[in-house]
């Protein structure tokens, strides 16, 4: 269900949070939520979240991987367009990823960080040759990299990734009926007030000096 909800097209967007059969971003049609249990008014808060996430100018420059594996993050949001898994974890596992130049820092900082504690280097495992046998060595190694650990986790998932196309609808103003934005508990005034007396006289009678 968390793959489905990351594949809803902006124009599906209101049949998913109310409970209705709608169509992902590769075609497949389904129902996200029980009828009787819809998620309706709370996907509100989300649609919000999502408008200020696609408003960052990151999201409207940032690209991964290089040549056909290149996908833009503003696909994510834009309607009409999505983000397809195979092409962002291949572009992920490029060597000029954000990611992997955070793994490839997380590996210098390590190294310089062992080498003050006097620490002997662990074996690097043997470059990736792109075969089956350097993959399986990669499996066994328990002494991995960053760097390494993130290529083998996207080789894990691009097979399944290809399955997927991640968009994440924004700007979507849907009818939710009588629903309406509620605080699950909500504290009156006169009761808050009498807390922070509580409070305040108990802060007292734990620091209140001993008497002789």
């Amino acid at each position: 269900m968390l793959t489905n909800m990351g594949q809803i097209p902006t124009n599906q967007a209101c049949n998913a949070v109310t409970g209705k059969t709608f169509t992902t971003t590769m075609g497949g049609s389904m129902k996200m939520t029980n009828p009787t249990a819809p998620i309706g008014m709370c996907y509100k808060t989300l649609d919000n979240l999502f408008h200020h996430l696609a408003a960052y100018p990151i999201v409207s420059t940032l690209t991964f991987g290089d040549g056909s594996n290149t996908t833009a993050l503003r696909d994510l949001f834009a309607d009409g367009k999505c983000v397809s898994g195979d092409k962002l974890a291949a572009g992920l596992a490029t060597n000029s990823s954000f990611l992997m130049n955070f793994a490839s820092m997380y590996d210098d900082t390590m190294g310089v960080l062992n080498a003050m504690a006097g620490a002997t280097p662990m074996p690097t495992p043997a470059a990736d040759s792109g075969n089956s046998s350097s993959n399986s060595s990669y499996y066994s190694s328990s002494s991995l990299t960053m760097v390494q650990t993130v290529q083998v986790l996207m080789k894990a998932v691009a097979p399944s990734a290809s399955y997927v196309c991640l968009h994440m609808p924004t700007d979507v103003s849907c009818d939710y009926g009588t629903d309406k934005m509620q605080y699950a508990y909500k504290m009156s005034r006169g009761s808050r007030h009498q807390h922070q007396r509580q409070h305040q006289h108990q802060h007292q009678r734990q620091h209140r000096a001993p008497q002789a």
